[in-house]
């Protein structure tokens, strides 16, 4: 069985836990703050991550909120920069008007002049010309296009 979630908040401590909870703009902060609370007053870990919130959590979620809320303070509970999904043309573009004009650029010359092969283009063909493709799969090159809103088309006479 694990060992119970508890926390001691000082007065100080539960006051400001309090604000976050009631004011802050960021609805997970507040979500985090009331988890804390409730844990500080008693409340199980259990029933506080199966009933007490909005949402269910897992028991090994808050306690790793308590953890880090013990070692690093408010800063312990803010989600850190760098999580999450990542840009789609990094790092050569940062943002879709920028790959835009590289790739439209490329796909308007013949893949012969750039190595290829083939006459036409493919999705391979692509990732393979395009450095910042080369770690896509051709469903990743795929999605990408469509993202850029550039849709290939069948080969003309």
């Amino acid at each position: 069985m694990p060992k119970p979630i508890e926390l001691q908040l000082s007065d100080a401590e539960g006051e400001q836990l309090e604000r976050i909870r009631d004011y802050h703009p960021k609805p997970y902060f507040r979500e985090r703050a009331a988890a804390l609370l409730k844990i500080a007053a008693g409340q199980s870990g259990r029933d506080v991550a199966q009933n007490g919130l909005h949402k269910r959590r897992k028991e090994d979620t808050l306690s790793a909120w308590v953890s880090r809320y013990r070692t690093d303070g408010i800063k312990g509970i803010e989600i850190k920069a760098g999580r999450g999904r990542g840009p789609p043309f990094f790092p050569q573009h940062k943002t879709a008007d920028s790959a835009h004009p590289e790739i439209q650029h490329t796909l308007g010359r013949d893949p012969h002049q750039l190595g290829g092969s083939q006459s036409r283009w493919t999705l391979s063909a692509i990732r393979e010309v395009c450095d910042w493709l080369k770690n896509h799969t051709p469903s990743g090159v795929w999605r990408t296009l469509r993202q850029l809103k550039i849709h290939l088309k069948r080969g003309r006479d």
